[in-house]
């Protein structure tokens, strides 16, 4: 397949270096104003009419694809606000999850990778790693070694 023949495809998942640079840096644009406001935003979303946003969003699967700006656009400004906010300093129940930013930077590492971590033969060190941090929580909370 030729590389303009590639561009026109629209299962082709295989991006130019450029291109994948471009996307990061809009979507962590969008991250790091997000994460700027947090503590001026509210816990809670505003949920007023969050049924009629609901239905306006539902669509049939699109025959092209849009702008990625287009979509983190109304993302950040209309649809994230609309939630709880649980980040934020002053979210104190449980929700898994929380939005620690380290934990969301070994994410982005874990899914850009995408390195198989069910099996040590697969990827020794990471298994390890992840073995290292499971052993760390159970010294913690003072289980025994024998603890699974």
């Amino acid at each position: 397949m030729t590389p303009e023949q590639t561009a026109l495809d629209p299962a082709n998942l295989e991006f130019s270096l450029d291109q994948i640079q471009q996307m990061t840096h809009a979507v962590l644009t969008h991250v790091l104003d997000h994460h700027a406001e947090l503590a001026d935003r509210p816990i809670r979303g505003d949920f007023d009419g969050i049924e009629d946003l609901c239905r306006n969003l539902k669509e049939a699967l699109p025959e092209t694809g849009v702008p990625l700006e287009s979509l983190l656009d109304p993302m950040f400004r209309d649809w994230i606000p609309r939630s709880f906010g649980t980040p934020g300093p002053g979210y104190l129940a449980y929700i898994p999850g929380g939005g620690v930013f380290p934990a969301a930077l070994a994410d982005f590492i874990s899914a850009t990778t995408n390195r198989y971590t069910g099996i040590w033969q697969a990827a020794p060190a990471l298994v390890q790693l992840e073995a290292n941090a499971l052993d760390w929580l159970r010294d913690a909370m003072q289980f025994p070694p024998e603890a699974r």
